[in-house]
């Protein structure tokens, strides 16, 4: 892991210890992180999302304007972030939250999206094509909160 992917894993358990006596139940409490990283991963990915929609939704463009310093610069420090949140997610859960953390939509889940990121960094850089998909993480906010901002206690 690179040194932006150590902070985000670092911050994302800090958030966690502050925030977790907010919601006593252990079943609330694993999705604390996955919230702050779903509203992360969301808004880092509005300007692929704007870029993509400006292009009518053809991927192509995105392809091309990869090359521009700024975007392919914060398509890398949202993936290292993403993967931060992954490693984050498992090393807390398996102290504050185990009994949450299933090994299909836990362990293997969050492997797999570790190797696809690492594999990512070392063939090619983060695209916008990549991060654009960053948004589908938006589903996470509506569902995991509930009135109030109380987190939600569904899985």
């Amino acid at each position: 892991m690179d040194p932006t992917s150590v902070a985000a894993t670092l911050a994302f358990a800090g958030a966690y210890t502050a925030v977790c006596a907010f919601w006593p139940e252990r079943k609330r409490r694993a999705w604390i992180i996955t919230t702050i990283a779903a509203a992360t991963a969301s808004l880092s990915s509005l300007p692929f999302v704007f870029d993509l929609v400006k292009a009518r939704m053809n991927v192509g463009v995105l392809a091309q304007a990869d090359g521009e310093g700024w975007r392919q610069q914060h398509a890398l420090r949202t993936c290292s972030i993403f993967q931060g949140y992954l490693a984050a997610d498992l090393l807390v859960g398996v102290v504050h939250y185990r009994d949450q953390i299933t090994l299909l939509t836990g362990w293997v889940h969050h492997a797999v999206y570790i190797y696809i990121m690492q594999r990512t960094f070392r063939h090619t850089l983060p695209s916008g094509e990549l991060i654009s998909v960053g948004f589908h993480r938006s589903h996470n906010l509506p569902t995991r909160m509930g009135p109030n901002l109380c987190m939600r206690s569904s899985s």
